[in-house]
């Protein structure tokens, strides 16, 4: 963990957290709900819905992944983060639902999430103090100008477990980078490894802009391909859980699945060349070695492994940078949409 991770983290508990004051909004709707509670038989109950819609919208606005791997990992030693975002939504609707009749219920549930966030303001809040006068950007020295950091997170079935998986995966990471290279006019000496991370190994490359970037919209439109895939899968598994007699439905499936995958490839070829470099579309070596290197992609990130991107901290972002967030926040979106898919999967599978 870097200190400008810890910051960025801090910044975004701030910003999501404090400057809303959502305990507050959880207090206002447990004072209704108090007063509820203690209502003579025949009284009216006072109308929660605006206390309840604030609550939501603010929970709701919270968004974790928009933060990196390592961030995320941080934050979770803060708080649980199923009361954040939808999930957390879901958590308030729940509790609505569970205790529709009992009042006293509601108001201990809500407290305890209440709780929660008080502790991760304490903590976070603290923090802030330690870190105000430290300037990041002359800690973060390893990003250069022009660059950010792609990271490359081995788990899952992608986990790094012995050197000649640790050489399989450098090839790939090297035909992936000098592929991406070739459409955005760099080399992959000028990607520099930055640092090996241990658990879940993780590897820090620095690169220019454009190449993270053209990265992050492959692995976009790959984890989006992987989504609906798995949808797929789960319906063929269905299918075969009826044990027909005619199994060729199941066949016809399985090849569906793999032409859609082969289908895509070449799809999100052609959007990545014409979304970064127009000038490429004829280039037969470009083409060609940059469909191979999205299929290591695909097949890396099926797998389990992931992408993430980490930025230098300024005051003053470039639009380039921006940009990398806005993509790299989407890919952390879908990956949760797919641990959620795999869990269901998963879930019904044991069940059987």
């Amino acid at each position: 963990m870097r200190i400008s991770e810890l910051k960025r983290t801090v910044n975004f508990v701030k910003q999501a957290v404090i400057d809303p004051n959502i305990p507050s909004l959880f207090q206002q709707l447990i004072q209704v709900l108090q007063q509820n509670a203690r209502m003579q038989p025949g009284q009216q109950p006072q109308p929660i819905t605006q206390q309840k819609t604030t609550l939501i919208a603010a929970i709701k606005s919270i968004r974790p992944e928009t933060l990196t791997l390592n961030e995320r990992r941080l934050l979770k030693t803060f708080i649980d983060m199923d009361v954040m975002g939808d999930s957390g939504v879901d958590k308030v609707n729940r509790i609505f639902a569970d205790h529709n009749l009992d009042p006293i219920g509601a108001v201990n549930a809500f407290n305890e999430m209440q709780q929660k966030y008080a502790r991760l303001i304490s903590t976070a809040s603290e923090i802030l103090k330690i870190l105000e006068p430290i300037d990041v950007a002359v800690i973060e020295t390893d990003i250069e100008d022009g660059h950010a950091v792609l990271q490359i997170t081995f788990k899952g079935k992608a986990t790094m477990g012995s050197v000649t998986d640790w050489r399989e995966y450098s090839e790939q990471w090297w035909r992936i980078v000098r592929s991406f290279g070739l459409l955005t006019d760099t080399t992959a000496d000028q990607a520099k490894i930055l640092s090996f991370q241990q658990g879940s190994v993780i590897v820090e490359v620095s690169a220019v802009y454009i190449l993270v970037k053209a990265i992050g919209l492959a692995a976009d439109k790959i984890m989006s391909v992987i989504e609906r895939l798995l949808d797929l899968r789960k319906k063929i598994h269905e299918i075969k859980q009826l044990d027909l007699t005619n199994k060729q439905i199941e066949r016809d499936l399985e090849k569906e699945a793999d032409a859609f995958v082969e289908n895509k490839m070449s799809q999100i070829t052609q959007h990545v060349i014409a979304e970064i470099n127009k000038a490429k579309a004829e280039d037969g070596e470009v083409k060609n070695s940059l469909q191979i290197s999205i299929k290591d992609l695909y097949q890396f990130l099926d797998r389990g492994g992931t992408v993430d991107c980490r930025l230098r901290l300024m005051d003053k972002e470039p639009e380039e940078a921006k940009q990398l967030r806005d993509v790299y926040g989407e890919i952390r979106t879908l990956e949760t949409r797919i641990e959620e898919l795999k869990l269901l999967t998963d879930g019904k599978d044991k069940e059987r």
